[in-house]
């Protein structure tokens, strides 16, 4: 696994403002605003997505291209915070599914389109993705009975077919605590999959063990995660057509503990 990386040479200028002029101010709604309109103004939105831009210029609401808010008024700054508010409510609600289900995946990842509550909720919970032909992200944000993932809980994922999944390169399963970043744990593991040292079961089966407390007997196949809410991505790069088909289903993640 790469720790890490460094880069060497002479300092070179951002070529765009929004790089050079980045807002974190620690004020939320109105450095997304002021680095919105920046953004907009070096990497203006194609022809077939200006219509929603073009609907706020209609009622008169306009980001400044400089990103500087203090010119507006103050009830339109507060509409600002009251609309990232809601914005980021609304978003965060679609990272969950209604259904409930164990295990959830579009195929449409990578080819938003204009679908922008599908392109926003996907780079909410990982800031891009590729498409289906390249790999598919299965989430799990609840166990088989419908309850969200907590760390207090003891769970596994059995794989009947020893880990066989319907990936030509390879697949894994990563823990993402409530912050929608890794989880720090002693181990210093995030991840599971093809490429790690699993153990399979006597009957040739693989269970895969998440939970805060280690799993009774070896340790090589359990996911550690914080006694907080967590999540799970399953990626499966190069899916095979079974798995886009549906003619494979994914195990629920089963609450045992």
């Amino acid at each position: 696994m790469q720790a890490g990386f460094n880069l060497h040479g002479d300092a070179i200028q951002a070529p765009f403002a929004t790089l050079a002029q980045w807002q974190d101010t620690g004020d939320a709604a109105l450095d997304f605003f002021s680095n919105l309109g920046r953004a907009l103004n070096d990497f203006p939105p194609p022809p077939a997505q200006r219509a929603p831009f073009e609907l706020l210029a209609a009622a008169h609401i306009e980001l400044p291209a400089d990103g500087v808010l203090s010119r507006l008024r103050g009830a339109a700054v507060e509409g600002l915070r009251g609309a990232y508010r809601e914005g980021v409510a609304l978003i965060e609600g679609h990272t969950h599914t209604a259904s409930k289900a164990p295990w959830r995946f579009s195929t449409r990842l990578g080819r938003f389109g204009n679908d922008y509550m599908l392109r926003a909720a996907t780079a909410w919970k990982g800031i891009g993705a590729l498409a289906d032909d390249e790999a598919i992200y299965a989430a799990a944000d609840y166990d088989q009975h419908g309850e969200l993932l907590h760390g207090r809980n003891a769970y596994r994922i059995r794989f009947d077919d020893g880990g066989q999944l319907p990936a030509d390169a390879f697949w894994s399963i990563t823990l993402y605590g409530e912050d929608r970043f890794l989880a720090a744990n002693p181990l210093g593991r995030h991840a599971l999959g093809s490429r790690s040292a699993l153990q399979k079961d006597a009957d040739g089966s693989l269970t895969i063990h998440v939970g805060h407390e280690p799993p009774d007997g070896p340790t090589s196949n359990w996911l550690p995660a914080p006694d907080a809410p967590f999540y799970l991505i399953l990626r499966l790069y190069h899916p095979q057509q079974r798995l886009l088909e549906g003619r494979y289903k994914l195990p629920p993640v089963e609450r045992v503990g």
